[in-house]
């Protein structure tokens, strides 16, 4: 009933991680749409589940809006969670109506000062061949996280642009 549906729309912002999970949780039972304000707290959560629980609910909803606050969790603190919004926003980008939210949001994490979201973001234009990437990704190739610039590089591999070239061996000369 709405009596009950309010009680966990509270718990769900709960101090506790714990109580705020399971209440999002059973939001998301009775109604997606019902556990998306919650989720949004959630994702800012310190409890590595409770970010979880809400990426699961946002990247269930789907939709641009839902790409806008997952793009920032590319640079979560745990990787199970970035790995996780990976991957579902290189499925979103698989629909025409969510690519141009996706890229836009990949590309903030690209040019972003997290290597965590610099890696995941390098994984994910390398994966969508997303071209126009190529300048930034040369850029990362020295960021001081190993994590980042191997991502970085592995990525311009895949995109194969000739213009990159003369920079690719000029680092790789003057690395051997």
């Amino acid at each position: 009933d709405a009596t009950s549906v309010q009680m966990l729309q509270q718990l769900a912002t709960d101090r506790e991680a714990a109580i705020a999970r399971e209440a999002l949780l059973r939001l998301r039972e009775i109604d997606l749409k019902l556990s998306l304000p919650a989720a949004i707290s959630a994702i800012a959560s310190l409890d590595a589940g409770l970010r979880q629980v809400g990426v699961e609910i946002l990247v269930a909803s789907g939709d641009i809006d839902a790409i806008q606050h997952l793009g920032p969790m590319l640079d979560d603190r745990n990787p199970g969670v970035r790995q996780y919004v990976a991957a579902h926003l290189v499925a979103f980008a698989n629909q025409p109506d969510l690519r141009a939210s996706v890229i836009d949001q990949v590309m903030k994490s690209l040019a972003g000062n997290g290597w965590r979201g610099v890696e995941q973001a390098a994984l994910i234009v390398g994966t969508l061949d997303h071209k126009p990437a190529a300048a930034r990704l040369l850029v990362s190739l020295d960021n001081p996280r190993p994590e980042a610039s191997v991502a970085s590089a592995w990525a311009l591999r895949k995109l194969k642009i000739e213009s990159t070239f003369p920079e690719l061996l000029w680092r790789a000369t003057r690395m051997h």
